[in-house]
């Protein structure tokens, strides 16, 4: 199973800057602290609470099915329902009061990147912006662990004697009263692009998908206007463009034979423009980019960490460059040069790709790849491609290829303008895709495959299924045949 990596590292920052504000969770300004004796007498005490506000570790009974993770409010993704008891650590607390080690909880619904779909409840988990953390709870028991990283600096704050998010005991003033809420406590408004306004109550799934649809664009869109602004310091000139390049995606796969593979893939991948960074830089943040041949199984991929980056591109040459780190700890440095030059003879179309990579883990290394297609039929619904690469590295042993041949039924596009365009089943709505690989290492052949893919929406253009089942044969495993069965759901915007 591929590791999580930290998708949002690079937008914590933007989510704390954004005018995306924590509304539920403010509390009253205190006209006059506790006096000096009293800082003293509590000073142990206080940092104390504040070292137990990073940490959530609870366990959680009741009827419920529900699962997420939170990489900051931005990267949080929740779905499920939940009527529970819980006891452990719960994380950071209200201001002016002690720990609670015990109490009710309830959540109903759906989050995905800022945006909350949940219905309001009487006892909401209360995270903190910040937070970095995990929960599952199946049918009667469940357990959430998590930290947050605001608190922290409150910690930091608090040894040098300031009271940096106005928690500390005893507390003088009005007490902070925490009612009915939602799974996320972000602010529903946004000072630039407004969100639709959330019902307290969605009538089920369908109103829910549809309002992460409409709203996860828009949401994003701000992210970007404010890190753009902060990049150029406020001189912005240019407005943020929409986003219309995010996918999300889940994929099991599994491969018969001694000792059985499942793996999980995931997917995520946005790319946008930051049009007031020299008018033409591009954001990126992308689970499938690695330099490996096109093909490669995600159980062959052990370099599976999110990367984050900025491209440069130079259409006339058709040259692009990246540079960015992957997300994990510690972080690691990549960079990157394609040039992408193309050609046609009537109507089959060529591409070339040289490709110059180095990572400070492998060093340095090359892919070249060769990529041909040609439309069939009146309709153009018939595309056949094929695909020739080799890559050599001072990781790798030797010439490591690969020879691919498609033949693909495109019924339907998510961009229909871009038909007759060189394009893969991920730019699809329905498709039938046939396809047979061979991979090798300098003149040793070692590996056949051979997959049938099917894809098609299931609600909207916004959910889509993937079903690809196939046949492998390795030389390491003496060519035996091995039966493997790939399915996932995609999110479109």
């Amino acid at each position: 199973m591929r590791k999580p990596g930290i998708l949002f590292l690079l937008l914590s920052g933007v989510l704390l800057a954004s005018p995306v504000h924590a509304g539920e969770e403010a509390s009253p300004v205190q006209e006059e602290g506790p006096g000096f004796w009293t800082k003293v007498i509590w000073y142990i005490p206080n940092r104390v609470l504040d070292v137990l506000d990073v940490v959530r570790l609870r366990a959680a009974v009741g009827p419920g099915l529900e699962a997420g993770v939170r990489f900051t409010e931005v990267g949080s993704l929740y779905g499920g329902t939940s009527k529970t008891i819980w006891v452990g650590l719960p994380g950071e607390r209200a201001p002016g009061e002690l720990p609670h080690l015990a109490g009710a909880s309830q959540k109903k619904g759906l989050t995905l990147m800022g945006v909350d779909a949940t219905d309001v409840q009487p006892n909401p988990p209360r995270y903190k912006p910040s937070e970095i953390g995990a929960q599952v709870h199946l049918g009667a028991v469940g357990v959430e662990a998590g930290v947050v990283p605001g608190e922290l600096i409150d910690l930091v704050y608090g040894i040098f004697g300031m009271d940096h998010s106005g928690d500390d005991l005893p507390r003088k003033g009005p007490q902070v009263e925490r009612g009915p809420g939602r799974v996320l406590t972000l602010d529903h408004e946004n000072s630039v692009y407004h969100l639709d306004q959330r019902p307290e109550t969605f009538s089920g799934v369908h109103e829910r998908l549809d309002y992460l649809h409409d709203n996860v664009p828009s949401r994003m869109r701000a992210y970007m206007h404010h890190m753009d602004r902060a990049l150029v310091n406020g001189h912005a000139e240019i407005e943020q463009p929409p986003v219309t390049e995010l996918e999300l995606g889940l994929w099991i796969e599994t491969i018969s034979g001694p000792g059985t593979n499942v793996d999980i893939d995931r997917r995520f991948r946005l790319d946008l423009e930051l049009p007031n960074l020299e008018h033409n830089f591009f954001l990126f943040i992308d689970s499938d980019y690695n330099e490996r041949l096109p093909g490669t199984d995600a159980r062959d991929i052990d370099d599976s960490e999110v990367r984050v980056g900025l491209r440069k591109q130079m259409r006339v040459w058709k040259i692009s460059g990246d540079i960015g780190v992957k997300t994990k700890w510690p972080p690691e440095l990549f960079g990157r040069v394609r040039w992408r030059p193309t050609w046609s003879w009537g109507e089959t179309h060529m591409g070339f790709e040289q490709r110059f990579f180095w990572e400070n883990e492998d060093g340095f290394g090359i892919l070249s790849q060769l990529r041909g297609y040609r439309w069939l039929g009146d309709d153009h619904h018939w595309l056949v491609r094929n695909i020739t690469a080799g890559r050599f590295s001072e990781s790798t042993e030797g010439l490591e290829w690969e020879q691919t041949l498609a033949l693909k039924h495109m019924t339907e596009l998510v961009d229909e303008e871009r038909r007759q365009s060189n394009l893969s089943s991920n730019n699809t709505l329905r498709c039938v895709s046939w396809k047979a690989s061979m991979f090798g290492k300098d003149r040793e052949l070692d590996k056949y495959r051979t997959t049938l893919l099917y894809r098609r929406p299931v609600y909207r253009d916004f959910v889509l299924m993937e079903v690809e089942p196939g046949l492998e044969w390795r030389k390491d495993e003496d060519w035996d045949i091995r039966y493997r069965f790939d399915v996932g759901m995609v999110l479109l915007f």
